[in-house]
């Protein structure tokens, strides 16, 4: 991994302008597995939990605490990243959410699910520090917005299948047999709380999931020449990893986060209640397909235009699609719900991606992309473990409009900020 020689700068002497390049083929399928083992417990872990007696609170302080773990370790992460490079860190990461994967099975507690989710929490914080900071690296200055959006692509288009495969997984009657053979192998006793799921196959599945990222991650070069420094003392070190310019996007990624985190963790719990749609893994399936779409289209425009003028219409679409989830309980709205998510964040999520990357103007990519990362940590924890308390004192209708006003907000937000500020308006970005 880190004895092949350095990718040549894009936009450098010697560099390339191409976007499909062979270390960008590389990253997307390692992210794109890498994110599937994350979230696909998002859906099946609150099941998990609830087979062991836990309440809608403690669903969300448990999922939500890996992002908890996340957040505390990322004044660390984008130094790391900096002075250490990126490729290693991608691997640890992956290696580490095998790990978290397999653990589940050995919880025979809710206590013991701790463990698994601590390590969940670290795996994310380098991964997607150090995920962030390579594309920065090998993206074409003036194709910064397609880069972004096309990686993103996968790695959202993970977010969306991960849910939906292990919805699938879990209750489809194809896997008993491998489930209970699995159930004698495997060592724990997670599996075992509950006849009804697959929850051996899942847990495995995750592992295999993230190995097959590790396995992606080792073809990589690195890009980044890693900037050796002093040793400095923890304030340094958290001054490195902070990019002050990079806090604005990251204030309206959380936004963004809060939405899709609300309803990809209780969406199963919601429709289990409501009884709208037999196969709630098929809201997954819409949502992906929306993504996708989004992006190839959306990509072009964030270096065509100014990227507020894409970025504001993801944000309105993904507060009107949970605000009519809360008003309307009918089958078809969960469809549009899926179209409006994936279609807005698929022009939300790469937009301020590439504001973030423009903002920190070439300098300590690392410190930006922990910044940026740290938004992502707040809207998990915020949108999980906070919605979750809120749902458990009202009701889903409470629950789904709050979601939908924080992103209301943010809305607002990059609305005013644009409005101020001439360079946002500027036809497009150059650096």
């Amino acid at each position: 991994m880190s004895s092949a020689p350095p990718v040549p700068t894009p936009g450098a002497p010697g560099g390339s302008d191409r976007i499909l390049t062979r270390n960008f083929v590389y990253a997307c399928g390692a992210g794109f597995l890498f994110t599937i083992s994350f979230v696909m417990f998002f859906p099946t872990l609150p099941l998990f939990i609830k087979e062991f007696g836990g309440s809608a609170s403690f669903i969300g302080v448990l999922i939500g605490g890996a992002s908890l773990v996340s957040l505390v370790i990322r004044p660390f992460t984008g130094s790391f990243v900096e002075s250490m490079g990126r490729t290693r860190f991608l691997m640890f990461g992956a290696l580490l959410m095998a790990m978290s994967s397999l653990s589940y099975e050995l919880a025979g507690t809710l206590a013991a699910l701790w463990p698994a989710r601590i390590m969940a929490g670290v795996a994310m914080g380098f991964y997607f520090t150090a995920a962030m900071a390579y594309i920065g690296d090998i993206a074409p200055p003036g194709k910064r917005g397609r880069t972004m959006s096309f990686y993103g692509m996968f790695t959202t288009l993970g977010i969306a299948t991960g849910p939906a495969i292990g919805s699938w997984i879990l209750t489809s009657g194809s896997f008993r047999g491998l489930n209970e053979h699995l159930r004698r192998w495997m060592p724990g006793t997670g599996s075992d709380v509950s006849d009804r799921y697959n929850f051996a196959v899942v847990f495995a599945l995750g592992c295999l999931f993230a190995l097959g990222s590790a396995a992606f991650t080792r073809r990589l070069w690195e890009a980044h020449k890693p900037v050796k420094r002093q040793s400095e003392g923890l304030r340094a070190m958290v001054r490195h990893s902070v990019s002050r310019p990079a806090i604005f996007p990251s204030i309206l990624h959380a936004g963004t986060v809060i939405n899709v985190a609300t309803l990809n963790v209780f969406l199963p719990v919601f429709n289990e209640q409501e009884r709208l749609w037999s196969n709630i893994g098929l809201y997954y399936t819409v949502f992906a397909i929306a993504i996708f779409a989004s992006r190839l289209w959306g990509g072009p425009l964030l270096d065509r235009y100014p990227r507020a003028y894409t970025i504001m219409p993801g944000l309105g679409m993904m507060a009107m699609g949970t605000v009519l989830l809360a008003l309307v309980h009918e089958p078809w709205v969960i469809f549009f719900t899926g179209v409006m998510m994936g279609a807005g964040s698929g022009m939300a999520q790469p937009g301020l991606q590439a504001v973030t990357i423009d903002r920190a103007k070439g300098k300590n990519l690392g410190g930006a992309s922990a910044t940026f990362a740290i938004g992502m940590d707040l809207g998990l924890i915020v949108g999980i473990t906070a919605l979750g308390a809120v749902l458990d004192a009202t009701n889903f209708e409470v629950f789904f409009l709050s979601a939908g006003i924080v992103t209301l907000a943010a809305l607002a937000a990059l609305a005013t900020g644009t409005v101020r500020d001439p360079e946002a308006r500027s036809r497009r970005a150059q650096t």
